[in-house]
């Protein structure tokens, strides 16, 4: 949610310590760091879902060592190895296929990188000492999330003004009611409460390029200054 990265080492040192195995949540990796890739070959599990770059929604994968303690949550039929039963989503399965294959063919880290770095720098320069980017300076961060605070303004009110520009971003997780609650890890990462209900999240696709960021600039002067 946040963007922040957090090292692999810390999680073998929980392994290490406890002696648990370790599966690692890597949904938010793929396109978004440079090393999405290369895992940790001493941690136990990786999972990757398919429609955080591009692929269909309800499919994904997972790496898992032999002996990795795997409960199996589907059982009847015996597909996938005994692992998960029932038909296999072949549609969904050919679909991460040809998203990897487009993401390797189009994207561009460095290009991804700087149109970061020019964001956040704009962004920065025009909210100064009136907002924040969660993690902005002191954590690892990847290069396609910016979690934006801006104190005073709720998530949902900055949300449907953006929206009503033309600039798509998204909040904290919303109930059951449809009321959107106070981010937990932003209130994890040191936020107040009230704070916590005042974030709006930036995500970038690979295929935003430096071209497009003085569009984005002026639709956010706007809606920014209202609100500054």
């Amino acid at each position: 949610e946040s963007g922040v990265v957090w090292p692999l080492y810390k999680a073998l040192e929980f392994k290490e310590k406890l002696g648990c195995a370790v599966h690692v949540d890597s949904v938010q990796s793929v396109g978004k760091i440079r090393d999405w890739n290369k895992l940790e070959s001493d941690l136990d599990a990786y999972t990757f879902s398919a429609h955080k770059f591009g692929g269909m929604k309800g499919i994904g994968f997972s790496f898992m060592k032999k002996d990795f303690p795997y409960e199996c949550f589907v059982r009847g039929g015996g597909q996938q190895a005994a692992l998960r039963s029932g038909t296999e989503n072949v549609m969904g399965i050919y679909s991460i296929k040809l998203a990897l294959e487009d993401l390797q063919r189009n994207q561009n880290f460095d290009e991804t990188e700087f149109v970061h770095r020019e964001f956040e720098s704009w962004l920065l320069s025009k909210i100064g000492d009136k907002g924040k980017i969660a993690g902005y300076g002191n954590v690892s961060r990847n290069m396609t999330t910016t979690y934006l605070v801006l104190p005073g303004n709720r998530s949902d009110i900055m949300m449907t003004a953006l929206d009503l520009a033309g600039v798509e971003v998204s909040a904290g997780s919303a109930c059951s009611s449809g009321i959107l609650k106070p981010s937990r890890i932003l209130k994890g990462m040191g936020f107040s409460e009230k704070e916590a209900g005042e974030g709006i999240r930036f995500s970038f696709s690979p295929t935003f390029t430096k071209e497009d960021l003085p569009a984005l600039f002026e639709k956010l002067d706007k809606v920014l200054s209202k609100y500054l």
